[in-house]
């Protein structure tokens, strides 16, 4: 499980100090107390995962009601997060 992604921020110093490819591998992703009540917080959240090149989010809420949180997460979070992330690659 990851939440901050702060200790994968740690490849970035074995990289610099000369390390060819760096792994990690997590199985879910979470989002601490009410992050999610705040779009921005959660593209801060995601962005570090992004940053150290992943691909393929897995995204789940608590309850059964996957469908609305889904289509929430697209409205609000994915152009922001689109954005963001156009943003920091200079594009």
């Amino acid at each position: 499980m990851i939440d901050t992604a702060g200790t994968l921020r740690a490849g970035e110093a074995v990289m610099a100090a000369g390390a060819r490819e760096v792994c990690a591998v997590a199985t879910h992703g979470i989002f601490s107390g009410d992050a999610y009540n705040d779009p921005d917080e959660v593209v801060e959240a995601i962005m570090p995962y992004v940053e150290l090149g992943f691909e393929d989010l897995v995204l789940h809420a608590p309850g059964n009601d996957q469908r609305r949180f889904l289509d929430q997460f697209a409205a609000d979070v994915l152009p922001a997060l689109r954005d963001e992330a156009g943003r920091r690659a200079g594009g």
